[in-house]
């Protein structure tokens, strides 16, 4: 067989890549693979960030729900009837909720809510305050409750975890008290407008600096005590 150079006769002359044709597709392969990874990272990063904004996101919500539990049982007395005093014009024992200091709410209540009616037990007075506390600028919301007066500087226990810096908490009525003093708009306040503002104090720098604010309506199950 005649081989001509090398190709055979009537075949076309076989040639490789050139340099420059290597370089160029290098390049374009190059290219294509920083595309995938940046795509990659940022598919990450938005998952770590959804992961991280949720967890903030329920963390103030389960915050809420402990605190809306308590307050529903605000003003509950052993024995309402007894209580009610008819035509007293002077406050119940537990008949102001007192929301004027920022950060703080002070209520109270008597006995467990499922008192067992025909039970011979005294009345126990459940006096308590939820406020918010700040130290070494991390935020926390602190519950206290005594047999006894509390206020708004009481020790207690925080309801939030540690991953969470609560950075405000407003408590504000939501019924309508147009005309009355701030006595009076407190025993007649039926609904509480809770509202939580925080940040996680774990992750990264960005989401760290992301804050929520998470609104919640409490309704106070029973009414005031006082007649008139």
């Amino acid at each position: 067989m005649l081989i001509v150079g090398n190709r055979l006769p009537g075949k076309p002359a076989m040639r490789g890549f050139s340099l420059i044709e290597l370089m160029v597709a290098m390049v374009i392969g190059m290219i294509v693979m920083a595309g995938a990874i940046a795509l990659i990272v940022a598919i990450n990063k938005a998952n770590s960030e959804t992961i991280q904004s949720t967890r903030l996101n329920q963390e103030l919500r389960t915050l809420a729900g402990v605190i809306s539990s308590e307050l529903k049982r605000t003003r509950r007395l052993h024995d309402p009837i007894f209580n009610i005093s008819q035509g007293a014009i002077t406050n119940g024992t537990f008949d102001l909720v007192n929301y004027s200091t920022d950060g703080c709410i002070l209520y109270g209540y008597q006995d467990p809510t499922m008192n067992d009616a025909s039970s011979t037990a005294d009345a126990t007075n459940n006096y308590r305050v939820i406020r918010l506390s700040i130290t070494g600028g991390v935020g926390s919301v602190i519950f206290a409750s005594s047999n006894a007066a509390v206020n708004c500087n009481t020790n207690g226990t925080a309801l939030n975890s540690t991953q969470i810096n609560i950075t405000a908490m407003k408590f504000n009525c939501a019924t309508t008290t147009t005309g009355l003093t701030t006595t009076q708009a407190q025993e007649a306040c039926s609904e509480i407008d809770l509202s939580l503002t925080g940040n996680l104090t774990s992750g990264d720098a960005y989401m760290r600096a992301i804050s929520r604010t998470y609104t919640q309506p409490i309704f106070i199950r029973s009414g005031s005590v006082k007649t008139s």
